[in-house]
């Protein structure tokens, strides 16, 4: 789900995985004496960056900016930006790991084009 009244921009090669939430507004609630629906809203916008793996069931809410190559953890709810090529995860999301360039591949890894090298 998308709702972007805050206006959503996702870069290239982003995966969505099944029950992702992306929510670019959110209500004010700072007046215990007025119902929330009576102090209007804020929308910030949202921004995904390329590479961006979101897993299942993640949350995105306003104002949030997750970086190039970043991975969010299924389940997490991102409340803050998210630096590139990091690995967050949690309620609220936070730092896991952070992605080392040049890193050697794991072993047991399918690649989509292995067949096209003979693999």
């Amino acid at each position: 789900m998308i709702r972007g009244q805050g206006g959503v921009t996702i870069g290239d090669r982003v995966y969505t995985s099944p029950f992702t939430q992306i929510i670019a507004v959110n209500h004010v609630f700072d007046d215990p004496a007025r119902p929330f629906v009576e102090q209007g809203i804020t929308a910030q916008g949202i921004v995904i960056e390329n590479d961006v793996w979101l897993g299942s069931g993640v949350v995105v809410t306003d104002g949030v900016r997750i970086g190039c190559g970043a991975v969010v953890a299924a389940g997490a709810v991102v409340t803050r930006d998210v630096p590139p090529h990091t690995v967050v995860g949690g309620v609220p999301a936070r730092e896991l790991k952070t992605i080392e360039p040049g890193a050697p591949p794991r072993d047991g890894v399918y690649f989509a084009d292995d067949q096209a090298r003979g693999g």
